[in-house]
């Protein structure tokens, strides 16, 4: 008799947690007054340039995204300034990762220039510069943060889980330098505003 009671509290409790968590991520959502659900019109054309800033996997998920939204691009997660040439839109997709780092040998301050690099050389060419970042508040750290504010600086568009903004850091990032911020559940929901910066 216990265990019977005992598991339809657990059901109850389940069911109001699954009702109960996507209220509470699209209230989340809704409270962000500054985050729109995507582009009205697009920024960027192709052929795209998919580069990582601080060699986190997540680039892999976006080159998958824009593949299979057939999006002319390449996918270069260490892109150097040569390849830049007859690249009209580039992406950056954020997350530091030490692994990552080591598995590509490259320290820290050698990603840091390699992205100030070629953010001076998109500045001087005038090409668009869009930010994504996909890892939660939980995979933030200074090294993260640092590369973020570099690129947001120069974007013309970011895209990022609201689990990442749970701090309102790149909420206020958008707010300082004036630039169009998109937050979405998760890695789902990235394909509209992605699709809405070129189409």
């Amino acid at each position: 008799m216990k265990a019977k009671i005992f598991k339809g509290i657990v059901g109850i409790l389940v069911i109001v947690f699954v009702i109960w968590l996507p209220h509470n991520v699209d209230q989340k959502l809704s409270n962000k007054a500054d985050s729109i659900p995507s582009l009205p019109q697009p920024i960027g054309k192709e052929t795209v340039l998919i580069t990582s800033a601080g060699q986190s996997t997540d680039t892999y998920l976006v080159k998958d995204i824009a593949n299979k939204l057939m999006i002319h691009n390449f996918f270069m997660p260490q892109a150097l300034e040569p390849d830049l040439e007859g690249i009209n839109t580039v992406v950056f997709v954020v997350g530091f990762s030490e692994l990552g780092e080591k598995l590509h040998g490259i320290a820290f301050d050698k990603e840091k220039k390699r992205i100030e690099a070629l953010l001076a050389s998109l500045r001087k060419n005038d090409v668009t510069i869009i930010t994504v970042y996909l890892g939660g508040n939980h995979r933030r750290n200074r090294n993260t943060d640092t590369l973020l504010d570099m690129t947001c600086k120069e974007s013309e568009y970011i895209i990022a889980t609201v689990s990442a903004d749970e701090d309102n850091y790149l909420s206020d990032l958008s707010n300082k330098y004036q630039v169009p911020l998109t937050l979405v559940r998760d890695i789902k929901g990235i394909s509209e505003p992605f699709a809405s910066a070129f189409r």
